[in-house]
């Protein structure tokens, strides 16, 4: 009885453990605006996992999301998305570094990345290629969500399917 006291007002006193989340997702959201001629995406990730990977592969020096502004952590951003994160519009490819940063919201889970870039013509094909995380969780999944003329899209991509395309969108 009094060790399994002790041992309960230690788990009471110690420092709580880093939380671990049994997922690995990445949720991307893309929006085609015809009236506005532009693409808004979103893209949410796990804080911690990001953290961890602007951190190691970037040497981003970011201990919280919370302390540090978007002046600080979006040049990081736009590097990873560089690297993992492939947009095709109309069979042209529109670089990340292209896209136009509209705000960041974070909470203690997740982190959300909104950007949006202009278009010229009306969108008739999409092909979009997704790889956070991939090279380091081998259960990763990239959800991306497309809504495009009232029609919305679903995919599921991963360490083996990364890429998706739609064509002759009305």
């Amino acid at each position: 009885m009094i060790v399994q006291l002790i041992f309960i007002l230690q788990l009471l006193t110690s420092p709580a453990p880093q939380m671990v989340h049994p997922l690995h997702l990445s949720v991307t959201n893309i929006d085609y605006n015809s009236k506005q001629k532009e693409v808004n995406f979103a893209f949410k990730f796990f804080t911690d996992d990001f953290q961890m990977i602007l951190n190691k592969k970037y040497s981003a020096n970011i201990n919280s999301f919370a302390q540090s502004n978007s002046k600080q952590i979006i040049p990081f951003v736009n590097r990873f998305l560089t690297d993992n994160f492939i947009c095709t519009l109309n069979g042209s490819e529109m670089k990340t570094s292209k896209f136009d940063f509209v705000r960041m919201e974070q909470n203690f889970e997740a982190s959300w990345f909104y950007y949006k870039v202009k278009v010229k013509d009306p969108l008739a094909r999409l092909k979009i290629n997704v790889s956070f995380f991939n090279q380091i969780f081998k259960d990763q999944s990239n959800m991306v969500f497309v809504a495009i003329n009232n029609k919305q899209w679903a995919y599921k991509l991963n360490y083996h399917k990364t890429f998706f395309e739609i064509s002759d969108i009305k």
